[in-house]
């Protein structure tokens, strides 16, 4: 049962039990579902002892009948052997996975816990695999994934280590033509620290920090959404005042300047603050109070 006759023939879709082959072979690329080349192309010996090359090896997603219906199943370690324009299924290596031969003058049957998972039929002095691809109607849902789906599926690495590793595996897929990666943008987003000052205060009340903070998500049982925050550099004394809104943070800062009744040199606030303090003249409100 060799299929070496056939070589001269290109029969891409059909599977030859050959008992000659040593190991499962395939003619055209595009079968397998997961591809790799040989970085050394394989020399094999086929029936009539003539020698080729595998230039890779994988695994092809086919289906079987076994006498009753068509099963899905996965031929793996395929070689890739462009040359022999055949594809041939090797009954040793069939064998060497657990499987029983069952064969009479018609037909072949591979038997494995009692059920047949293959059948071969007999045609002239060949053995025809009865196998099929898989439904079209059934591929239809296999959607070919974009780049940018495939940076996400791999956890947002390096856009061209993501091709990198998709042309290594031959996996096929569509450029994107989304440039941008918005979880990429916003996991590289970092505040900027505050500078860095070398002046300390020296005495309570020189030098004061102000921040104002919300709004909160949950409002307060009295109405608050937003908090002002008030420290004094030197003492490192705190005051927190809760706001309904932001318009009042100027006369709560307005009662604790007047309530420090000291002469202080710099109103020190974070950038959150200095957006809404633009709209006043924070020193002039604090001389105001005094």
């Amino acid at each position: 049962m060799s299929a070496c006759g056939l070589a001269s023939k290109s029969i891409n879709n059909e599977w030859f039990l050959d008992s000659g082959a040593s190991e499962h072979m395939c003619s055209t690329v595009d079968n397998f579902i997961n591809y790799k080349k040989l970085l050394v192309p394989k020399d094999v010996v086929i029936g009539d002892g003539t020698i080729i090359k595998a230039l890779g090896y994988g695994d092809i997603d086919l289906e079987a009948y076994d006498g009753q219906q068509w099963i899905k199943t996965l031929i793996s370690n395929v070689l890739y052997v462009p040359s022999i324009k055949v594809n041939l299924f090797s009954m040793s290596a069939a064998l060497d996975k657990g499987y029983k031969l069952e064969s009479t003058a018609t037909e072949c049957q591979f038997i494995k816990n009692n059920s047949v998972y293959a059948i071969a039929k007999r045609h002239g002095k060949m053995y025809t695999m009865l196998f099929k691809k898989p439904d079209a109607c059934a591929m239809v849902g296999k959607v070919m994934s974009n780049l940018r789906e495939w940076h996400t599926k791999l956890a947002h690495q390096d856009i061209n280590q993501v091709k990198s590793i998709l042309m290594k595996q031959n996996i096929k897929f569509k450029n994107s033509k989304e440039e941008t990666c918005l979880p990429c943008l916003k996991g590289k987003q970092h505040k900027f620290p505050f500078p860095l000052s070398t002046h300390r205060a020296t005495k309570p009340g020189e030098v004061i920090h102000i921040d104002i903070g919300g709004p909160i998500e949950e409002t307060s049982l009295g109405g608050a959404k937003f908090f002002l925050l008030i420290k004094d550099d030197y003492s490192k004394y705190r005051k927190v005042y809760f706001l309904k809104n932001k318009s009042q943070s100027i006369e709560y800062l307005k009662q604790l300047l007047k309530m420090m009744m000291m002469e202080y040199k710099s109103i020190r606030h974070s950038s959150y603050a200095a957006l809404y303090y633009s709209d006043y003249n924070v020193c002039a409100c604090a001389r105001l109070a005094r």
